[in-house]
């Protein structure tokens, strides 16, 4: 482990070696990471080559989708080898129950009750869990600030991927 940046940090391998160079040796643990680009970028495969490699480590870690289906993850696994397996995945899709917008009598926008429903799931899913790296995919319209001080507490490190889909003022 590279510590020469990080003097007291525990540095993660990102699974990469060429990103792990240029890192110093990978990414200091228990902090948040957001990996951003255009889809096809290669952030899902960052993702996972993060988290391969810390189950190659014996690591437990968590890889929670707000985008894709069970279908799709299966798709990722087929394209990474069928390594995937050890690797808990969560998705946390809207409900297909739910009463359309108009019919739902609250003062919050539909998209703002299901994304706390969503934190919610995604943050019960960590706590039992108890992973030490955490890929959350796609950060589009998730709201971080419960979030972000969720994870603080915890001893693991996160990458969030976006897609760069969401306006710039939607950024959080």
């Amino acid at each position: 482990m590279n510590t020469q940046n990080h003097p007291h940090a525990e540095v993660l391998s990102t699974g990469i070696p060429g990103l792990d160079t240029s890192l110093c040796g990978g990414l200091t643990a228990n902090r948040i990471y957001l990996l951003e680009g255009e889809p096809g970028a290669g952030k899902n495969t960052t993702g996972m080559q993060f988290l391969l490699k810390g189950a190659r480590c014996g690591e437990s870690e968590v890889y929670i989708t707000l985008a894709k289906t069970a279908v799709e993850w299966c798709g990722i696994d087929e394209a990474h080898g069928g390594l995937l397996g050890d690797i808990y995945s969560h998705e946390v899709l809207p409900p297909e129950n739910l009463p359309p917008p108009e019919a739902q009598c609250t003062m919050f926008h539909p998209s703002e009750v299901e994304m706390g429903t969503a934190t919610q799931t995604m943050l019960r899913v960590i706590d039992e869990r108890k992973p030490s790296r955490v890929v959350l995919d796609s950060l589009s319209g998730l709201q971080l600030l419960t979030g972000k001080q969720f994870f603080s507490s915890r001893d693991c490190t996160v990458l969030l991927l976006d897609d760069r889909t969401s306006a710039v003022g939607d950024r959080a």
